[in-house]
């Protein structure tokens, strides 16, 4: 960002702003010279506009309150998705292996406890949890991600309001992913006819 400054320009009665806006000229500065004052005066506050609107500019900007992301990291033998959730209701499902995102929608009141429950629990990232046993084949994390910020694995919530948030996402998973046969990498084979016996 350019910083705005201005100097005294000794061969010619006039103050020089430089660099960001060379057409501003006042007249040399004296205790009698009203419009000089006056110039002088519009020169800060337009210096200070500039200032401000490029303070605006550069901060970044907070995510929306209205999205949240479920992102279940998958396992050995069941598949990762990340679940976009807006507070209407509608979603955009990743699923690992799919070819390309797809749409789908929850009811509006389980969305709208939902983000009542993420802005209870906020902040989310230093929320507790505690310490248990993964599945080698079957243990997966549980994150949402909201406003900037990602709450521990809530595969193991310690608190109320973890164990909400933790039902309320596996709930929505559940309807959002309903679609699917099975979340499983390796289904498993579909169950054999007993082979009928050989007649005496």
């Amino acid at each position: 960002m350019s910083v705005i400054s201005a100097r005294v320009d000794r061969s010619s009665p006039r103050i020089v702003a430089s660099p960001a806006n060379r057409s501003l000229y006042c007249p040399f500065i004296e205790p009698s010279n009203r419009a000089a004052s006056r110039c002088v005066t519009n020169y800060v506050m337009k210096s200070l506009m500039l200032l401000t609107l490029a303070a605006a500019t550069a901060a970044p900007s907070a995510p929306p309150a209205s999205q949240a992301e479920i992102v279940n990291s998958g396992s050995t033998n069941t598949l990762g998705y990340v679940l976009h959730v807006a507070r209407s209701g509608a979603l955009v499902v990743e699923m690992q292996g799919d070819a390309a995102p797809r749409n789908a929608t929850i009811a509006k009141s389980v969305a709208a406890r939902f983000f009542a429950a993420l802005a209870a629990a906020e902040p989310i990232a230093p929320l507790p949890t505690a310490h248990c046993m993964h599945s080698a084949s079957f243990g997966y994390t549980l994150r949402i991600k909201y406003r900037g910020a990602t709450t521990p694995d809530l595969t193991c919530p310690e608190g109320d309001r973890e164990k909400e948030l933790a039902a309320l996402a596996l709930e929505i998973a559940g309807d959002a992913l309903a679609p699917n046969a099975s979340l499983r990498k390796h289904p498993s084979p579909p169950p054999q006819s007993p082979s009928p016996s050989p007649s005496p």
